[in-house]
């Protein structure tokens, strides 16, 4: 979040700065505003001063940024999955701005072109196994290192500037006036909604997202959008020591809760467009938690790669159903029921034979 309008600090008692940009946070957008506003300047002959605001320490992986893999829907010539604005119209339930994803596929291949000249490496990837919704031609881009090598390519050149000022551990108590004092606390970033105290960090970095930057842009007068009350989770190995140990391919076999029941349709849809919500159905009616069950054609195709390897563990196993629900610590009667009631659904399938019906539209 940036603020274009002058801000004076008077955190050293000295004589106040006056600044001509204020970001606030040093995530994706807080990196590529200052970086932007300090590089027009200089093209520009212009000596702007900006100051980038961070509530994290200084050489710590604060915030969300930092953390992701960063997997993004492009093609092979960097190009934006043309599909995604019908996604949004799909889940907004028709509510989602057009205009607004028409400019984002627009801007996007510039905004890597930008990336690249800047240091930024990307891997391009050619998914063999997943079905992505992606129109890419089942492809996508994930930058070497992550967000943090995006971040610290930035960084790195954000520094070589003199016109700028980044604060650390700072946050504004009146972002129209004046900052206030470094502050010493630290507070966990939630959810705000029912059960907060529940719901876990899925990285160190988002202990500093607490929604104080949302909250300062809204008494200044800042619209709000999209779902205030949503949130980006994930499923995770409870057993990991690292952290963002994300399992995606919960398709590719079934999810059971405690109880060993199936409670959310696995297949409904494609991988990137149901590893959110099974995660939130997980959180919010679980007890927060769940198992995956596969089969070992499954994960010999599926591994080595990015589907099952975030996680340092691997997956416990059996030669029966029963054996893995001991391992599990869950009810082997009751986990071998539900696998078999599932395999007794699932009928034969020809998939390379025409089934003789059409349609016209």
């Amino acid at each position: 979040m940036s603020f274009a309008a002058q801000v004076v600090s008077s955190l050293t008692g000295s004589s106040p700065t006056v600044y001509d940009l204020v970001v606030v946070g040093s995530g994706f957008a807080g990196s590529m505003t200052t970086l932007n506003f300090l590089e027009e300047c200089k093209k520009l002959g212009k000596d702007g001063k900006v100051t980038l605001i961070e509530a994290g320490k200084g050489g710590e992986r604060c915030g969300a940024s930092r953390w992701t893999m960063a997997y993004l829907r492009l093609d092979k010539d960097n190009q934006f999955d043309s599909d995604w604005k019908h996604e949004m119209a799909r889940v907004s339930q028709g509510l989602a701005d057009q205009e607004y994803y028409l400019k984002m596929e627009n801007e996007v291949p510039t905004t890597v072109q930008y990336l690249i000249d800047h240091g930024v490496k990307f891997n391009h990837h050619d998914e063999e196994n997943v079905f992505l919704e992606f129109n890419t031609n089942q492809h996508f881009v994930f930058p070497e290192g992550g967000g943090h090598a995006i971040i610290n390519a930035l960084f790195e050149r954000i520094l070589k500037f003199d016109n700028v000022n980044v604060m650390w551990r700072l946050r504004l108590s009146n972002c129209s006036q004046k900052m206030t004092a470094p502050f010493v606390e630290s507070r966990l970033g939630k959810y705000l909604g029912p059960r907060t105290e529940h719901l876990e960090l899925i990285a160190p970095g988002l202990k500093y997202n607490t929604g104080f930057g949302l909250k300062m842009g809204l008494e200044v007068g800042a619209a709000t959008a999209g779902s205030m009350s949503g949130m980006h989770c994930e499923l995770v190995d409870t057993r990991a020591t690292k952290p963002d140990a994300v399992i995606w391919g919960h398709g590719y076999g079934i999810v059971v809760n405690e109880h060993c029941k199936r409670f959310y349709d696995e297949g409904q849809r494609p991988l990137f467009a149901t590893f959110e919500m099974i995660a939130l159905h997980t959180w919010r009616d679980q007890n927060q938690k769940a198992y995956f069950v596969t089969d070992k054609v499954i994960m010999d195709r599926f591994r080595p790669g990015w589907v099952y390897d975030t996680t340092d563990k691997d997956p416990e196993g059996s030669d029966t159903i029963e054996g893995l629900a001991e391992k599990l610590g869950l009810d082997p009667k009751e986990l071998k029921k539900t696998v078999d009631d599932y395999n007794a659904a699932s009928v034969s399938l020809t998939l390379f034979r025409a089934s003789g019906e059409s349609h016209s539209s």
